[in-house]
């Protein structure tokens, strides 16, 4: 910016030195005036390089930024399938924790009841479900990590 800054404090001085020596009419006359008109020339012609390379900069920033905005929105959505996952897994867990403690007490002093039975195994076959579904999350986040990797060297 302070290039943008400079380059307007040169062409205002060069716009102004070109103002007094028309107005004066004096002081070399078309001589001055040509070089006035080179010099402004000449800014006129830096401006437009400055501005081309601002153009270019904001360009390469917009790429970027909507990039890592595509990633945060990435990152969010395992995040979210994570947390999903690993209060599904929690709630399987207590489930297990719960039939097996039932199971245990039914257990005591008596053979087991069926139903119990059933129950105990039902939650540790959906126990081991939440974790294989836990895993399956965990390789996704690693894979959508990999891939953009993967892509850059392909």
């Amino acid at each position: 910016m302070s290039d943008m800054t400079e380059l307007a404090a040169r062409l205002s001085a060069a716009l102004g030195r070109i103002e007094a020596a028309v107005e004066s009419g004096a002081g070399g006359g078309t001589e001055t005036l040509a070089r006035l008109e080179a010099e402004l020339e000449q800014e006129r012609t830096r401006n437009a390089e400055l501005t081309q390379q601002l153009s270019t900069l904001r360009e390469r920033q917009d790429s970027l930024i909507s990039g890592l905005e595509d990633k945060i929105a990435r990152l969010n959505d395992q995040l979210d399938r994570l947390g999903e996952e690993l209060h599904r897994q929690t709630q399987a867990n207590l489930a297990l924790v719960e039939a097996n403690r039932e199971l245990v007490r039914a257990t005591t002093g008596a053979a087991p009841a069926g139903t119990t039975i059933d129950a105990a195994l039902a939650a540790e076959n959906e126990a081991l479900r939440a974790a294989r579904r836990s895993e399956i999350a965990e390789i996704e986040a690693i894979l959508a990590e990999l891939k953009p990797l993967i892509e850059e060297v392909a």
